[in-house]
């Protein structure tokens, strides 16, 4: 039985039960509405969260002492501990209930998404009529939904005959649940109720809300339309069956309406402070009910007189007891790979029997001795070797156990551990990690001789990036595709390497060199020897690194890296377009995808924008004759970052030398994969915009000119960026909504791109705007127009201070010809 579960439920159903009590009996009636909705939600996370905490038990009911012996012994042998592990147990009730239990959740999900989708659908089929003051936008129903309110939308039941007067109270009502975020609230208890659909209390807790709301609108409308006059609004409309259970409805049924006329009439009225702080004593009680349903701690008794001694005998345990043993020896149990070398044939089982003898010292470490009884198929003493080396492994990486007990004392003892084994008719052994793990890892660890490094040479982003870079990188070798042959059936590939790499002081990998390459299934020389020359090619054209640092100089290091990677293999006549497919995945796009300049998540550079221009720095060299030429200003590049996180279509958008362009396209081109952006929840292709300044006394340095007037510094890149209030989507919002297409412009249908850039100062302003590709005049014009008139942005900050920042923005333009 699952008690744990069960317990949870029990302590959070009190909870909500408990909770709501309070607010039907003593707050539903009370004019407190702002005060009700936040205990409504309050009650609601605290009833899921407090079976979680580590709250003590707490004994109600104390019981009657009994007299304890002076002395007791309890002899206990010290009898060995047997674990078998076997085929599991049949199936119980309780997967059939989880299975219930997902049901249920996979239909109202369903319902969710449908309820969603079909409301968005709707917006989009008929389109915004208008906005209100606050900007939202409001969709015009014809009669096919009543007015309600969603997230930040309003649709607006315009089939009823309303005077202007009464129409604008209903979208003042609507306008109070955006403005308080009341679509938040109803998720929030519509996601209890999809996890928790079980529970019938939620459905109170929902309609409780609902109602908190429509009474916090309509204290709003009444303050200035006059209770009397909006209560008759409130009569005199037709209600309506409302089937968007998400919305904040103006009309919802007559009951409802009804008790906010009621409310209404007692807004003069101040509510009762002592009400609500009942809520405290309340929440006591809460902690109280809770503490009484779990175990109490077990209490010393006091004694008169002389001290009792209780003394037990007993055997070592493993931590956890007898099941957490056995779960120990299944997990971590792994048959050796030469038993499945041995095999006659694929079709045999590999199994193992035997009886575990160990020695458990004083302080519970458990020390391995010898196996008796032991029993291997196939049958050979190779086999029979690796075997013991895993129970070595086995024993050594156990847990300290709690020793034997003698005489109250601790004492090294011997136990035993029986053990059975049957590893299945795998085809291989890689077939029988992979059904125990299939998780890909990579461990690098930095390592320099002789001295000690205080900072490690690092990959930019991490880790993780450098172990995303080696595998979209990496193209599956032929020799691996003919390997496999014209079989039909998908087969994984594991690739295994070890290597070693040569981080120099400048950051570029000078060295490489495979140490271990192991493939499984196809282990033949040719293969291996293929896949050790993919990863050479990449590993010799890997990002410049941040080297290694001791004492505070960069000093060149040896990293070494390990990786294991599956890759599925296609059927026979499938294997050539997938090898293609890999080549090309990471390319560009299909001329059928979209590519947006703004979306809901921008792509991201590991490590941020910060490391894209420290990249940049790195990697960028100057060309002989620009240098000559002594060559400075900036340069504005743009390219796609794909749905993989891939750089493509790069393009110099404002150029100073052949030289240099070439340079910088090249070294864009090689950047790691990005994070990509992604609209709606899903990776998508985003053009991006950088500028990068040219200046040969700092080497390509991040920082421009100071301004002649004010002597200012200006920079590129900063720790912290400026922001546009509410990001960069609001940012292309606004620009959307501002700029206005010139006359001209229509006339002519003038279709492309603007960069516009400009300088954020330190106070968030917005100055200096220039036009770095135009199209036209009166374009141009407007966009410096419309970019002036943004508002103060948060600013940038360097070493913690804020600092003027150049931004480049991007501009699409799309003008159909009248």
């Amino acid at each position: 039985m699952n008690e744990p579960l069960l317990q949870y439920l029990l302590e959070s159903g009190t909870g909500l039960v408990l909770l709501y009590l309070f607010y039907a009996v003593v707050l539903k009636k009370e004019t407190c509405f702002q005060f009700n909705r936040f205990y409504l939600i309050a009650a609601l996370l605290l009833s899921f969260v407090l079976p979680l905490s580590n709250l003590p038990g707490l004994d109600l009911w104390p019981q009657q002492e009994t007299a304890a012996p002076e002395v007791m012994l309890v002899e206990m042998p010290l009898v060995a501990t047997e674990v078998l592990v076997a085929p599991e147990e049949p199936l119980d009730y309780w997967p059939l209930l989880y299975g219930i239990y997902g049901l249920g959740v996979l239909f109202l999900t369903g319902r969710f998404l449908r309820q969603t989708l079909r409301l968005r659908r709707f917006a989009r089929e008929h389109g915004v009529s208008f906005y209100l003051p606050n900007r939202a936008p409001v969709f015009l129903t014809y009669g096919q939904l009543p007015t309600f309110s969603f997230w930040r939308w309003v649709f607006f039941d315009n089939s009823q005959t309303l005077t202007p007067s009464e129409t604008e109270r209903i979208l003042q009502h609507e306008q109070v649940h955006l403005d308080q975020r009341h679509t938040l609230d109803v998720l929030l208890v519509s996601m209890a109720s999809i996890v928790f659909w079980f529970n019938p209390l939620l459905v109170l807790y929902k309609k409780a809300l609902e109602h908190t709301h429509e009474f916090i609108a309509d204290a709003h409308v009444a303050r200035t339309a006059g209770a009397a006059s909006y209560s008759s609004l409130l009569v005199k409309q037709v209600f309506r069956n409302a089937d968007f259970t998400l919305g904040s409805y103006f009309f919802l049924n007559k009951s409802l309406t009804l008790t906010r006329i009621k409310m209404m009439k007692r807004l003069h009225e101040s509510p009762k402070l002592s009400r609500m702080l009942l809520a405290v004593p309340v929440l006591a009680l809460l902690l109280v009910a809770v503490a009484a349903m779990r175990p109490a701690p077990l209490r010393e008794t006091e004694t008169s007189g002389k001290e009792i001694a209780l003394v037990q005998n007993g055997p070592a345990q493993f931590p956890g007891g007898r099941e957490a043993l056995n779960t120990y020896v299944k997990s971590n149990l792994v048959l050796p790979e030469i038993a499945y070398q041995k095999r006659k044939s694929p079709k045999d089982f590999v199994k193992v029997t035997a009886t575990l003898e160990l020695e458990v010292g004083e302080d519970g470490t458990p020390v391995y001795r010898r196996a008796t009884a032991l029993d291997v198929r196939p049958q050979d003493p190779a086999v029979a070797k690796a075997v013991e080396r895993q129970f070595t492994t086995l024993v050594s990486q156990m847990p300290k156990w709690v020793p034997a007990q003698k005489e109250g004392k601790a004492v090294s003892s011997k136990e035993t551990i029986s053990v059975s084994v049957v590893g299945g008719d795998f085809l291989n052994y890689a077939s029988y990690l992979a059904n125990r793990q299939q998780k890909t890892t990579v461990s690098s660890q930095a390592v320099t001789t002789p001295s000690t490094v205080s900072k490690p040479a690092e990959f930019p982003g991490g880790e993780e990036a450098l172990y995303q870079h080696l595998n979209s990188q990496f193209v599956l070798p032929r020799a691996v595709l003919e390997a496999k042959g014209s079989s039909d059936s998908t087969v994984k590939f594991l690739r295994h390497i070890k290597a070693e790499l040569l981080v120099g002081v400048d950051g570029r990998v000078s060295q490489a060199r495979v140490l271990e390459v192991n493939t499984r299934p196809y282990q033949s020389q040719e293969v291996r020897q293929a896949v050790e020359k993919e990863f050479m090619r990449i590993a010799t054209h890997l990002p410049t690194w941040a080297p290694a640092f001791e004492n505070g100089a960069p000093i060149a290091s040896k990293v070494k890296v390990e990786f294991a990677t599956f890759t599925k293999l296609p059927g026979k006549g499938e294997a050539e377009s997938a090898k293609k497919g890999q080549e090309k995945e990471a390319e560009v796009p299909p001329k059928d995808d979209r590519v947006f300049i703004a979306v809901d998540q921008m792509p991201e550079f590991p490590g941020g924008q910060a490391a894209m221009f420290q990249y940049l720095g790195k990697n960028f060299s100057i060309p002989a004759d620009a240098r000559d030429a002594k060559v400075e200003g900036v340069m504005v590049a743009s390219f796609i970052v794909n749905a993989q996180g891939k750089v493509t279509d790069v393009q110099v958008m404002k150029k100073l030398t052949p030289s240099l362009d070439k340079e910088l396209i090249k070294t864009l081109q090689n950047m790691p994969l990005w994070k990509p952006g992604t609209q709606n929840g899903k990776p998508v292709n985003v053009k991006y915009t950088v500028p990068y300044r040219i200046a040969l006394k700092e080497e390509t340095s991040v920082v421009a000119k100071p301004d002649a007037q004010n002597e200012e510094k200006v920079y590129i890149a900063v720790q912290q960026m400026p922001e546009f209030p509410g990001g960069q989507a609001a940012m292309f919002k606004f620009l959307a909504e501002n700029f206005k297409i010139p006359a001209q412009a229509k006339a002519e249908g003038t279709n492309g791109s603007i960069v516009v850039s400009c300088v954020i100062t330190k106070e968030g302003r917005v100055t200096r705007v220039k036009v770095e590709k135009g199209l036209s005049p009166s374009l141009d014009q407007e966009a410096i127009r419309a970019t002036s008139a943004m508002p103060n942005w948060e600013p940038g900050i360097q070493n913690g201070k804020a600092v003027a920042v150049k931004v480049t923005t991007p501009y699409r333009i799309v003008v159909p010809k009248e």
